[in-house]
């Protein structure tokens, strides 16, 4: 069985733990019950403004172990900030020891975080679904209007403020995902199709549903359908840097798709507005396409075309740091050593001014390596 199939396999075995009736978009939320906070306080109710604009209160859900745990935080840290976000809180029903020592690792996390020691409340929200790191967005009414994964929460946020506050909208996209879930369990690719053009009519490019098709039509070997699929979606939602990150993850993996690699930057370049999306794409393209020239000179494109949208001086110090630290990588396969240093500790530096130490440590590393390689000479 090769490593496909048996991740495959895998995932089918875990659907059936995943319960279908966890709180989400339409509920009312549950209080928060038995928390033992570690930095801050439960967070602010969520209020309107003079101008009746909501400002939301955010529950995120999130396990400590896990490699990007401390990349989610600084993420949510960043949007606490936001005029339109009364608060924070992150829970995790991980033992108190293992949250304090990720809390360590980001002395100057501006969030709430709290240890769910019963777990009560847990399972309230998540039910036992195994999709961490989960966010509730919580409106005045004390009404659940999304619940999705972290990575997609600044998309719903920077979405019109009639698409946020529909709750019935929100609900029904919430209960075909549930059934989608079921279907994949039982292992029904054509009517998972079907629903999940029902989902992209309500929802152009919806995470979970495009995640969910693509996963079950490439592991079936219908590279070419779930190229079909992701391609319509893009058309349909060109400016969603995320369907531009499954596109290109699909791409990676298939060679026959490499050809699609200039549209698709193209495409990237002429319709996201996000810089640091244009980041991701450039550490995605030089870390997956090794020796791939489309790749390397696509990856130039789009960090220049990042730098145009949002000079390093601009940003937030996070956002910065990331964009240093695309550059570095960029510079090193251009094989340019010292610039590759120089950004990689600018990289260093900027972690360490957003609080985040081991990104700092990290980088500091890479660039320790960088420099090894500018230095290092063979006598061939």
């Amino acid at each position: 069985m090769t490593v496909m199939k048996r991740i495959f396999a895998a995932f089918l075995l875990a659907l059936p733990l995943i319960p279908l009736f966890a709180l989400r978009s339409g509920d009312k939320m549950q209080r928060l019950a038995d928390i033992k906070w570690l930095r801050g306080t439960a967070p602010a109710a969520a209020v309107r403004d003079e101008a009746g604009h909501e400002k939301y209160r955010i529950l995120v859900f999130l396990l400590t172990h896990t490699p990007n745990s401390p990349d989610m935080l600084m993420l949510l840290d960043g949007l606490s900030r936001r005029s339109d976000v009364a608060g924070v809180a992150v829970i995790t029903p991980d033992p108190v020891n293992d949250a304090e020592a990720l809390l360590a690792r980001l002395p100057r996390l501006g969030i709430s975080f709290g240890a769910d020691r019963e777990r009560k409340t847990t399972s309230a929200y998540m039910a036992g679904s195994i999709l961490y790191p989960m966010a509730f967005v919580v409106d005045s009414r004390d009404r659940i209007v999304w619940n999705g994964e972290v990575v997609d929460l600044p998309e719903f946020l920077d979405s019109p403020e009639k698409v946020r506050d529909d709750a019935s909208r929100q609900g029904k996209i919430a209960k075909k995902i549930d059934e989608l879930q079921a279907l994949m369990r039982d292992n029904e690719s054509r009517k998972m199709r079907l629903l999940a053009e029902e989902i992209f009519s309500l929802d152009p490019g919806n995470a979970a549903a495009l995640r969910m098709i693509l996963f079950v039509f490439e592991n079936s070997g219908r590279i070419s359908e779930a190229w079909r699929i992701v391609s319509g979606q893009l058309a349909a939602a060109p400016e969603k840097a995320r369907i531009h990150y499954a596109a290109l993850d699909l791409v990676s993996r298939h060679p026959e798709l490499r050809r699609e690699l200039p549209g698709l930057i193209e495409r990237f370049c002429k319709s996201v507005k996000t810089p640091d999306a244009y980041d991701i794409m450039v550490w995605t393209l030089l870390d997956r396409f090794t020796f791939d020239q489309a790749a390397l000179t696509g990856a130039v494109r789009l960090y220049e075309a990042g730098s145009r949208l949002a000079p390093a001086g601009s940003r937030s110090p996070a956002s910065a740091a990331g964009h240093c630290a695309a550059g570095a990588l960029l510079a090193a396969r251009l094989g340019n050593f010292a610039r590759a240093v120089e950004l990689q500790r600018e990289a260093a530096r900027r972690w360490r001014a957003a609080g985040n130490l081991s990104g700092a440590a990290e980088a500091g590393k890479i660039a320790d390596y960088f420099d090894l390689c500018g230095k290092t000479v063979v006598k061939w």
